[in-house]
């Protein structure tokens, strides 16, 4: 658990680090079909469906953006509480992406891409088992997944300071997931050419 907060603390520093790049940061909220710890069936070995993540957009040269971002599986934990026995099973996974969106119509607010990329999915299960009269058994394991990001978005202007987005795509990999997210983007190159506007 230490080495998965330490991973994402460094992550986020980096991203907030690289935003100096950027022309727009931001991030949002999503929905994953979820992924199967190890390939094993059962809803105790299945990440959670919810996301949170943070995003940043380059514009490498239009009509092509490059877009990293960092993305947190709410945890899904199982428990199991017997006469004898009571065990809890927590599923916790991360995964980062880098993706190039490919603007393939502009109007006037909206904005519509499609993408592709690289998602890398790092995950841990944590078991503990108990009983009775005894101590508290603690197991903890590792897995990953390298898979390859298929889909399409649209920015939403709103303001000039500030875009919404949506997005879905599907994750090939060992195992296929279907992702839906939506968030909101700051222009943070806008900013910085207007900062001393008002002065």
């Amino acid at each position: 658990m230490k080495k998965l907060v330490v991973t994402l603390a460094l992550m986020i520093s980096v991203l907030t680090f690289a935003s100096g790049q950027f022309t727009k940061i931001g991030g949002g909220l999503g929905f994953n079909s979820g992924f199967h710890f190890n390939d094993e069936s059962g809803a105790d070995h299945k990440t959670g469906n919810p996301i949170i993540f943070l995003t940043g957009i380059y514009e490498l040269s239009l009509p092509v953006h490059i877009s990293p971002s960092l993305n947190i599986y709410i945890p899904h934990i199982t428990k199991f509480d017997l006469v004898d026995f009571s065990d809890k099973i927590s599923i916790m996974a991360y995964s980062l992406d880098v993706n190039g969106h490919y603007v393939i119509n502009s109007l006037d607010r909206f904005e519509f891409y499609g993408l592709a990329g690289l998602n890398f999915l790092l995950l841990s299960r944590k078991s503990t088992y108990e009983s009775p009269g005894s101590p508290a058994i603690t197991n903890k394991e590792s897995d990953n997944a390298l898979g390859l990001n298929l889909g399409a978005g649209s920015y939403i202007k709103v303001r000039e300071t500030f875009d919404l987005f949506i997005e879905v795509k599907g994750i090939v990999s060992s195992q296929f997931q279907f992702v839906a997210t939506g968030g909101i983007l700051l222009n943070i190159d806008w900013m910085k050419k207007h900062e001393n506007s008002d002065l």
